[in-house]
């Protein structure tokens, strides 16, 4: 469905949308990351995305201690570890939206939380934490709004596609390097544009 087609839904049913959305990317992404620890592995072939998968966190460690093993260039490690990174940080945005109560208002008698229907934005949510893990890296509650929601989408886009041309270089595949050392910006289709930078590099 197109962006400007979204407002034509209620707002729970634009968040339903959106939340398919974000959560389809993320299957995307996580795909991608799996693809590019493959090929640091040596594989490239179909089935080693078939094989049973591992934790989030332990095919991010493989691609960097792999990276550490291969003689790559500076700029090729630097490029790839950013993009990494980049994957880890939306992963993160991703498990809040996933594992985390999205509603409009909460009443606690022990916690004052902020009210999302009190916002400008209509279409806002309240984000509340059901499980604090031992690094509490994010607040228990805060509002998001629809359009914080929607730019996310085109973040795991981006990461999705530069995950794409991370393991596309490293196969060997030249085509790759332009998105790899540009700059992308996802888009809500699922497409992303970049702006190319240069893409020689000594591999």
């Amino acid at each position: 469905m197109r962006l400007e087609r979204l407002p034509n839904m209620s707002a729970d049913h634009q968040w339903v949308y959106v939340i398919g959305r974000i959560t389809l990317e993320s299957v995307n992404v996580d795909a991608r990351l799996r693809a590019l620890l493959a090929t640091l592995n040596g594989r490239v072939d179909r089935d080693a995305l078939l094989d049973p998968a591992s934790p989030w966190t332990a095919t991010m460690t493989g691609c960097k201690k792999r990276l550490d093993t291969v003689p790559y260039s500076e700029k090729t490690r630097t490029a790839v570890l950013g993009v990494i990174a980049d994957a880890g940080a939306a992963w993160n945005e991703r498990n809040r939206y996933v594992h985390d109560l999205l509603v409009e208002t909460i009443v606690a008698e022990d916690a004052v939380h902020p009210d999302a229907t009190l916002t400008p934005n209509g279409h806002a949510r309240l984000r509340i934490r059901l499980a604090r893990g031992k690094k509490k890296v994010a607040p228990d509650a805060h509002v998001v709004s629809l359009d914080q929601a929607v730019s996310f989408v085109c973040q795991l886009v981006a990461v999705k596609w530069r995950l794409q041309a991370a393991q596309g270089h490293l196969a060997g595949r030249e085509t790759w390097n332009g998105l790899l050392f540009g700059h992308v910006t996802g888009e809500w289709d699922g497409n992303a544009s970049w702006i190319s930078a240069d893409d020689d590099d000594d591999d």
